[in-house]
């Protein structure tokens, strides 16, 4: 399924305009991506001291979370 995901940014990627080194600088970034669930991550947060942590976006496997210390 990840592979699905990766194709469909890369898709979006492309269509956007932006040119190969750009695509291909999202590529290397993404090796460091460290996934997890939208819980894990707003728990992370509680636990290091957020008072306010809300997803405030969800989509397949991209989220937006915001949260306030």
């Amino acid at each position: 399924m990840d592979d699905w995901f990766d194709s469909y940014w890369e898709s979006q990627l492309s269509d956007s305009g932006l040119t190969a080194h750009d695509i291909a600088l999202w590529k290397e970034r993404r090796k460091l991506d460290r996934e997890c669930s939208v819980e894990e991550e707003t728990g992370m947060l509680c636990k290091c001291g957020f008072r306010t942590v809300k997803c405030v976006y969800s989509y397949q496997k991209f989220s937006v979370i915001a949260a306030i210390k």
